[in-house]
């Protein structure tokens, strides 16, 4: 989980298709705007650098790994705001374990115990655990600070926050007593502790682990932290937290925002 830097003006289709019509459905965009919806794909893979704004898995629509995630449910009524089509609303995500795919870290039975993201969010929806305004429940990536880093992936693979960092940030809205509960429940409501994730960022731990043991840490940066066409490596905190001080004096270094 890290912060995401989006474009902050709205994309021009968006807005053309918002002035035909404010208050159309996000089933009516993804049916009558498909170049819309093409082009909103485009631009959240291009600010995320094709990860999930959750569990940094890859998102993208080469790989028909993106689905659009609205952060307050397209759902939720509000007479102010059509969330549905609000371009700072919108995220790029993976499919969360929904869809069946042969690698594990894509699909792993049972369900729901191995749903993440946007899918396990909507899950608690459905169930009335959580509301369809999360907001204040579970941290935007919009809200997360470049620097530092809010948590740390443990040797099991699971993602804690970091009580030090968490101390020294406060994030709004948060519906709770600290930063680091925010994290924390952000955390289990999006499920990225999930069995199918922690055994994916333990592989992602052991290979960077491995590359350590030959060589410098400032030696490794640029390879497993770098843009490389674009593109960030899946499961970018488990190699900035592994690189530890030299993973952010290169990120500092390099102008990283998200």
């Amino acid at each position: 989980m890290k912060r995401v830097h989006k474009t902050p003006v709205t994309p021009a289709p968006l807005v053309a298709f918002q002035q035909d019509d404010p208050k159309a459905t996000w089933d009516k965009l993804r049916a009558e705007g498909r170049a819309v919806y093409d082009e909103l794909c485009k631009t959240l893979q291009s600010d995320q650098a094709g990860l999930c704004a959750y569990c940094e898995l890859e998102a993208t629509k080469e790989a028909n790994s993106l689905q659009i995630e609205h952060i307050v449910a397209k759902s939720h009524q509000d007479p102010a705001c059509n969330w549905a089509l609000h371009w700072p609303n919108l995220l790029a995500v993976c499919t969360g374990g929904s869809k069946w795919a042969s690698a594990q870290d894509r699909y792993l039975e049972p369900l729901p115990d191995n749903l993440s993201c946007d899918q396990h969010k909507n899950h608690l929806v459905n169930i009335g655990s959580i509301g369809e305004d999360s907001r204040g429940f579970i941290v935007n990536p919009l809200d997360l600070p470049a620097f530092p880093p809010l948590v740390a992936v443990l040797h099991d693979g699971r993602m804690i926050p970091h009580p030090d960092t968490c101390a020294s940030v406060e994030i709004r809205p948060n519906a709770y007593s600290t930063t680091e509960e925010l994290i924390a429940k952000s955390i289990e409501h999006l499920n990225l502790n999930c069995v199918r994730l922690c055994l994916a960022r333990i592989a992602a731990a052991k290979n960077v682990s491995g590359e350590i043991r030959k060589a410098r840490a400032e030696s490794l940066c640029p390879r497993f932290l770098s843009l490389r066409n674009g593109r960030r490596r899946q499961f970018f905190t488990v190699y900035r937290c592994r690189l530890g001080n030299a993973a952010e004096a290169y990120l500092a270094a390099s102008g990283f925002r998200g």
